[in-house]
C-alpha cells in the first residue's frame, strides 16, 4: 500500500487534522491541530504532541525524514 503517494486512502484518526505531510517512507503523518505540530503512524498508532507553545503551522517532513519544519508564531505572548 503506498499511502504516501496518496493512491490509496483510509482513516487515521477521526480527528480534524490540517495540512497533513507524509514523511517520506510514508510510515509518518505529520499535521497541525488547535495550532501544534503532531505526528501519528500510518496505522493510526503512536499519536504524538510535538509542539507545545506558541501557534505552530505547516508541517513539512525533510528529506531523510529526520526533521519537521513547520512555522512559528508567538503572537506576542508578552513573555
Amino acid at each position: 500500500m503506498d499511502l504516501a503517494s496518496g493512491t490509496k486512502t483510509h482513516m487515521v484518526h477521526a480527528i480534524n487534522i490540517n495540512r497533513p505531510d507524509w514523511s517520506p517512507d510514508g510510515q509518518w503523518l505529520a499535521f497541525m491541530m488547535n495550532a501544534q505540530i503532531y505526528k501519528v503512524k500510518a496505522d493510526g498508532d503512536s499519536l504524538t504532541q510535538l509542539t507545545h507553545e506558541g501557534r505552530n503551522f505547516f508541517p513539512d517532513w525533510g528529506p531523510d525524514g529526520q526533521w519537521i519544519a513547520y512555522d512559528n508564531t508567538d503572537c506576542g505572548g508578552g513573555r
